[in-house]
């Protein structure tokens, strides 16, 4: 499971200036988040990505102090059943974020997003890719779905492979 804070601490023009793209409908269909580990990189795409699954007033809520009223929503369980939203993460049983992750994850794309609304992929720790997975990714990347955003989070200290990145 994924730890996040109920508030956001920093990134706050990083915050605004991502939500002001997906407003004029002019955010890139991928992108590569990197920062030392520790950082709050992942804290800062979930909020993002939470936020942008709230209802207008909650919306102006969050804006005022960058914080959840409701932490529930911060709960990994709550995070997956938000319907436009999927997260990839190696999980603990395996060495590497496997393809069949990514194939599962290019069936959930395959689908019609819920209320027409953006659809938003985030792979955590995209240096954890096996090799299979990194190329399976690759084909989605470059031919990415209407309406649908890829966040790719890494550590610095890490290498991904060229053609991802």
């Amino acid at each position: 499971m994924l730890n996040i804070n109920k508030k956001l601490y920093a990134y706050f023009g990083n915050f605004n200036f991502l939500y002001n793209l997906l407003e004029k409908n002019s955010l890139p269909n991928s992108m590569l988040i990197s920062g030392e580990k520790g950082s709050g990189k992942t804290t800062f795409l979930l909020h993002f990505l939470i936020f942008s699954q709230l209802n207008k007033e909650d919306k102006e809520n969050y804006l005022k102090y960058f914080s959840f009223k409701d932490s529930a929503l911060l709960n990994g369980a709550a995070i997956e059943k938000l319907q436009n939203i999927k997260i990839i993460k190696k999980l603990d049983s395996l060495k590497n974020i496997s393809v069949d992750q990514i194939r599962n994850l290019i069936s959930f794309c395959s689908l019609e997003s819920f209320d027409d609304n953006p659809r938003f992929i985030f792979i955590n720790n995209i240096e954890d890719l096996s090799i299979s997975a990194a190329n399976a990714l690759l084909k989605i990347l470059e031919q990415t779905p209407k309406n649908t955003y890829f966040f790719l989070e890494k550590d610095s200290d890490k290498s991904i492979t060229k053609t991802i990145s």
